[in-house]
């Protein structure tokens, strides 16, 4: 069956066969070998860890994790671990803080520029008569 097998192909397309055999062993070859060269066993990468005492945790910014204010960035202030505002400031150390458009009043404004007293905590409804929808 082989000799009869071999006659139907023409020899071009056997002598391919061979040589696609041949290139994997080749490849099979360079690959032991290079396994050979290489160290058999790697050491385990140390993941890095939260700097608060005890916690296991990813850290994310600072080298803290998100439970311990890793995401959010502390004031510049000496001293002070609030929430950055602006500037790299929180509030209390002088962020500028935008004032409700109302006049007289100087509280700090939500939502369109008003504060939560003129309706700064409120949603925009949709202006279409009829419409309950808030706006997106």
């Amino acid at each position: 069956k082989n000799e009869s097998a071999a006659a139907a192909v023409p020899d071009g397309e056997a002598s391919t066969n061979n040589n696609v055999k041949r290139k994997s062993r080749k490849r099979k070859q360079r690959d032991e070998q290079s396994k050979e060269d290489q160290p058999k066993t790697k050491a385990p990468r140390k993941k890095p860890q939260c700097s608060a005492e005890g916690c296991t945790k990813y850290p994310q910014r600072g080298g803290l994790c998100i439970a311990h204010g890793g995401k959010k960035k502390q004031c510049s202030a000496e001293g002070c671990t609030n929430q950055v505002r602006s500037g790299g400031l929180c509030i209390k150390h002088g962020a500028k803080v935008s004032t409700c458009i109302k006049d007289d009043c100087t509280n700090q404004a939500m939502l369109g520029g008003l504060c939560t007293k003129h309706g700064g905590n409120k949603k925009k409804m949709c202006s279409t008569e009829g419409c309950t929808n808030q706006v997106v």
